[in-house]
């Protein structure tokens, strides 16, 4: 079978790796691989820092060692390359594909929800890449074309390069199958059929996947994820690495319940499928089940999501605000800011009640046999065993009260991720002598090496102040301004 693997170094966590584990993988199962080098139309280049800058830091990079691994396995190596030349319209479904992605694409580059891509340094950015992408959408297209390739793999799908890989596939007529880091197993990479975002598409397989897995098999899966995921560093939970060990962290006797912000951004364009809740946002959602719980006489916790610290300022600070009403209209309300180092699974292991956005938290807690709530679309909701609160509707005594959780359901779920997860067989250290996902803090500086426009440059530093900043916020007590019943009205959701 003829393979083609759609690679550039934005693709994915750890890209090198898990696009020559992927082709090493494939020709293992008698593929004839060939690797398309796309990074070209990428709006940033994001490779690794000059070789010389790593060497004075006391690191190495390895040049030509992702050609030399492919030339080794026998796979076949082509690059595109961006012309910037004239292109035709786009057909109008691949233009609405494409305004989707970019404006995904945008929330992750920006660091925030409210973009104007009408001005300044936005419309700069959204405009190349819609010319970089449509140039590979009909790039491709030729390419393939002129190949007969029996499949591609596609990375993620998210961003506009790679959406446009897909409606070139799409309008081409080929197989699409896709590949992302690991989600389940550390160090490796998942290859399959759906889109990892495709929310109905993934648990209406999770039958078929698992149709010849054991009971037995799934539960060990589920556990070793779990014991996984919450080991303090885990490669699977980046966030853990700022954690304490876990310590008792309430006092008192009494029901307890944790709410866990969330903060995924590339869910921004992923369709209907994941708008099917009434909020106008996360603190409306949570404030109208406090409210429930509190006069039941649970008290509630609020853990502020860790990825607040990579935010924008203007981001951050609305954050700040939506939570010091939040705080302000439950005073007994114990908040727990991002920056705070309490584990979160020790929160999840003391409380009764876990309500979340999309966090994975809620799939984690699920196995632990705690009631979960999601407050909106999940990857997990239909297969785990948990409850929706998507509306005011649903927040009721009734729908907020306990149960005896089945956690096989969220067993079925980690599995089903953990069974299409492979080894990586070529590891970051064999490109360089440092993990491309972990840079320490003097290597980052090196990105500022690389070739790119230098508005890019400057965005980079300014995202990094930053981050320093949110790192260092102290906390608040009170509210920035008094509640009012319409405080958390006109808030866009932001996870």
């Amino acid at each position: 079978m003829k393979t083609l693997v759609v690679y550039s170094r934005s693709s994915t966590q750890r890209p090198r790796s898990v696009a020559a584990s992927l082709a090493q993988w494939l020709i293992e199962h008698g593929h004839e691989v060939t690797v398309l080098d796309v990074s070209d139309f990428s709006y940033a280049n994001q490779d690794l820092p000059p070789r010389w800058f790593a060497r004075l830091l006391g690191h190495e990079i390895y040049p030509g060692a992702f050609l030399s691994a492919l030339d080794t396995m026998g796979v076949h190596y082509r690059a595109l390359s961006y012309t910037g030349a004239s292109q035709r319209d786009l057909p109008k479904n691949v233009r609405s594909e494409l305004t989707d992605a970019i404006f995904s694409d945008l929330v992750t580059y920006f660091r925030s929800d409210v973009i104007d891509i009408h001005k300044g340094h936005a419309r700069h950015v959204s405009r190349t890449m819609a010319l970089k992408a449509t140039e590979l959408y009909f790039t491709l297209r030729d390419f393939l074309k002129h190949k007969n390739f029996d499949q591609v793999y596609i990375p993620n799908g998210r961003v506009p390069e790679q959406r446009m890989a897909i409606e070139a596939c799409h309008s081409e007529r080929v197989a699409i199958r896709y590949y992302e880091i690991g989600r389940a197993r550390p160090h490796s990479f998942y290859a399959g059929k759906t889109q990892v975002h495709d929310r109905d598409g993934t648990q209406a397989e999770v039958s078929d996947v698992l149709a010849s897995t054991s009971t037995e098999e799934i539960e060990a899966l589920a556990t070793q994820w779990l014991e996984e995921r919450t080991s303090i560093g885990s490669v699977l939970n980046v966030y853990s690495a700022g954690w304490e060990e876990p310590t008792t962290t309430s006092d008192g006797d009494g029901s307890r319940a944790v709410f866990f912000s969330s903060s995924v951004d590339e869910f921004a364009s992923y369709g209907v499928a994941w708008k099917i809740d009434h909020w106008e946002s996360q603190y409306e959602a949570f404030d109208a089940i406090m409210t429930v719980l509190e006069s039941k006489g649970v008290s509630c916790t609020l853990r502020v999501h860790p990825n607040l610290t990579n935010k924008s300022p203007r981001f951050f600070r609305r954050e700040v605000e939506d939570i010091s009403i939040l705080a302000k209209r439950h005073p007994a309300l114990r908040v727990l800011w991002h920056n705070d180092p309490v584990n979160s699974y020790q929160l999840v292991r003391e409380s009764d009640y876990v309500i979340v956005g999309r966090s994975t938290l809620g799939l984690e807690s699920s196995l632990m046999g705690k009631c979960v709530w999601v407050t909106t679309a999940t990857r997990y909701d239909a297969i785990a065993d948990i409850r929706h609160a998507l509306s005011k509707d649903e927040v009721t005594m009734e729908n907020l009260s306990l149960w005896e959780v089945d956690p096989f359901g969220a067993q079925r779920f980690t599995a089903y991720w953990a069974i299409q997860d492979h080894p990586l067989c070529w590891g970051e250290d064999s490109w360089s002598t440092w993990d491309s996902f972990r840079a320490p803090p003097s290597l980052r500086v090196g990105q500022l090496l690389i070739r790119n426009p230098l508005r890019h440059k400057v965005h980079m530093i300014g995202i990094e102040l930053a981050r320093r900043s949110n790192e260092r916020f102290p906390g608040i007590s009170t509210p920035l301004e008094p509640p009012t019943s319409s405080s958390f009205e006109g808030k866009v959701f932001h996870d």
